[in-house]
């Protein structure tokens, strides 16, 4: 053996740790190594997939944004824990805001929940804004009011739009039983009382509320549809007590709600918000965005708290999903929000870049110049506030729920984009970004569309 082979052999360690490394960054677990989409073309995830070419793609970068991917953003408070309009502010955690426009205002909503039992009650509460800048107090949406039963609570879920109406909707949850403490939220229950070893919740969902915001800045009446264990549900049932005007729309709604189609009556099925991977991950929390081509794109986290989002296409509308695939987008906080410009490129908001306290900070802002790929990412919202309110430690799933910024959803109004958070729990914010110190050049091809539909 030559000298050259000799020495070529004591290398033999180094050469197979920078083989491991290359092998784990490219499987999609050093964080720090993009993945690519031939990755994916040989992992028979996609592979007959027709929307292969679609996957998302994250220009990685290491632990920061740099300093000149700061956007420019206006920030307010819609509601804070010093609020006196909710009882027991102080005590309560504020989650999963929302925001829409109806008629002249903005309309922001958020769950509101008071101490940590699992049964304790969820109410929805609503505030109204001229400008987005200056909220009204606060209103109560929802709440079960002591019925209908006291293991059934509330759920924030996204606004309905039909026939020009927009519908404020939350899910009622029934706790089941409960499981381990890793447990996903719609899981099969291993202990129908709570203990130390059964300390998760397990919830089914049993129904909605539903009420109408008027473009007055009011709502109306609670609309009910609960599906009652071993009962038939009929739109009749569920008009009892209802303004005429919303009648007609009831079966629309049901439909959109449940699987089953009870204009004529019928037992209603609630699809519940959570999937399984291949891999047996439980995944929750979907976020989707119709995509050119009769397509929706469907991005995941993980129940598990993994530090990637999973993706999903659906080649019709919504109507079959291909299976999920883990792309190579990181979120360290529990939700993220896709969303569409009128020039139909797409943007991200969540929480991609890592800090030291492994909350959910910064809050960042990603758009897919091309296609899917989110090649830049800017920062809207850093520094989060020490927690306030005193309480006892948070587990690891409720810090990735609660601290830092938690988006809930986001609304594009004109030339702005209006994105709203909760920030530790304890207020709603949302921040404005104008279009054009987001993406000039996305700014102006908005203002072209928005010129030619006017004409």
């Amino acid at each position: 053996m030559s000298t050259w082979d000799r020495d070529l052999w004591k290398l033999w360690p180094l050469l197979l740790v920078a083989f491991s490394v290359m092998i784990i960054g490219y499987a999609g677990y050093w964080p720090a190594v993009p993945l690519s989409l031939k990755r994916f073309a040989e992992s028979n995830s996609l592979v007959e997939s027709s929307t292969a070419h679609l996957l998302v793609e994250w220009l990685a970068k290491q632990d920061s944004i740099a300093a000149n991917d700061k956007v420019n953003a206006d920030h307010f408070t819609v509601v804070d824990s010093a609020s006196t309009a909710i009882p027991d502010a102080s005590a309560a955690t504020f989650a999963r805001p929302q925001i829409t426009r109806v008629g002249p205002s903005f309309f922001c909503q958020w769950q509101v929940k008071g101490q940590s039992e699992p049964t304790s009650p969820v109410t929805i509460f609503g505030s109204w804004s001229a400008d987005g800048e200056r909220w009204s107090d606060p209103q109560l949406v929802f709440s079960h009011e002591g019925e209908p039963a006291a293991t059934q609570v509330l759920a924030l879920a996204p606004f309905l739009a039909i026939h020009n109406e927009v519908y404020t909707v939350a899910a009622v949850h029934e706790i089941v039983g409960f499981s381990t403490s890793d447990a996903t939220t719609f899981s099969e229950p291993k202990a129908a009382e709570m203990s130390a070893e059964f300390p998760r919740a397990v919830r089914e969902i049993v129904g909605y509320f539903v009420r109408r915001i008027r473009s007055d800045g009011t709502l109306g009446p609670r609309i009910t549809l609960l599906r009652r264990a071993d009962e038939v549900f009929s739109v009749a049932e569920a008009m009892r007590g209802i303004e005429i005007v919303d009648q007609p729309l009831i079966p629309d709604i049901v439909r959109r709600l449940a699987t089953a189609d009870s204009r004529f009556g019928g037992k209603m099925e609630f699809p519940v918000p959570e999937i399984e991977t291949d891999d047996r991950y439980r995944l929750s929390y979907p976020t989707t965005v119709a995509i050119p081509d009769n397509r929706w794109l469907r991005l995941w986290a993980s129940e598990q708290g993994l530090d990637r989002l999973y993706g999903q296409v659906s080649p019709n509308n919504g109507v079959t999903w291909e299976k999920p695939i883990p792309t190579n987008i990181r979120n360290e906080g529990r939700f993220a929000v896709l969303e569409k410009l009128p020039s139909g490129s797409i943007f991200l908001v969540g929480n991609q870049f890592r800090t030291a306290g492994q909350v959910a900070d910064p809050l960042t802002i990603a758009i897919a110049f091309e296609k899917l790929q989110f090649t830049e990412c800017f920062e809207l919202r850093r520094g989060a506030p020490a927690r306030i309110r005193s309480q006892e430690p948070l587990d690891r799933r409720d810090k990735a729920e609660q601290l830092g910024f938690q988006v809930g959803g986001c609304l594009v109004d004109g030339g702005d984009v209006w994105v709203v958070y909760s920030v530790n729990a304890e207020s709603i914010d949302v921040s404005r970004v104008r279009m054009r110190d987001l993406a000039p050049a996305l700014a102006d091809s908005n203002f072209k569309i928005e010129t030619a539909v006017r004409q």
